[in-house]
């Protein structure tokens, strides 16, 4: 049986509001950033492909996908942070709340909503973020083979690219792969 909810003053209460927009509030501008981020790196190794194949130079397609899984670490950065600003909201200020004053929160509070979106999430948000780091690397790891440039530059920028994405798309894999309520990580507000 669960203990009563805890009683909250109008003083605690509004402190807990004022910290939930605050991260709200953060958690929007890292959505923002993260955008930018992939915008940038679409543009940035659109213009390293551009060219590479210009002046027919293979190493330099090689160089694409190291900036475009550096971008795309970045963003994996600002995703985790978000979700975990989200599960501090939902777990120290929204649920306590909402036990207070039953259906007064829930933003974050409907993991049987999400798990029932999760095939829509994927292919409008996950699937493009790893197609901005997968289209430029296959891109770059085939045409860089028809070009001019050193196989003992290539080679080795090759491996380095391969290495690059096996360990984005490992750490990808491990931050989505949370339910946004897991307690596995400390709740924090701060990554």
């Amino acid at each position: 049986m669960t203990e009563p909810a805890e009683v909250y003053s109008a003083v605690h209460r509004e402190l807990m509001l004022v910290e939930y927009k605050s991260l709200r509030d953060e958690c929007l501008k890292r959505m923002d950033h993260r955008i930018t981020l992939l915008v940038s790196s679409i543009t940035v190794s659109g213009a390293i492909l551009g060219i590479g194949l210009e002046r027919n130079n293979g190493p330099l397609l090689l160089v694409a996908p190291i900036v475009t899984v550096l971008f795309g670490l970045l963003v994996l950065y600002h995703t985790k942070a978000i979700a975990d600003v989200s599960r501090y909201l939902l777990t120290d200020i929204e649920q306590p709340l909402d036990e207070q004053y039953p259906g007064a929160m829930g933003w974050h509070g409907r993991p049987a909503w999400r798990k029932t979106r999760f095939r829509e999430i994927f292919t409008v948000f996950h699937l493009p973020i790893m197609l901005t780091v997968a289209v430029p690397t296959v891109a770059a790891l085939a045409l860089a083979w028809q070009y001019e440039g050193h196989v003992g530059v290539k080679i080795p920028l090759a491996v380095l690219d391969g290495l690059l994405v096996v360990f984005y798309v490992v750490q990808y894999l491990r931050r989505i792969s949370r339910p946004l309520g897991a307690t596995a990580a400390p709740t924090s507000p701060r990554p």
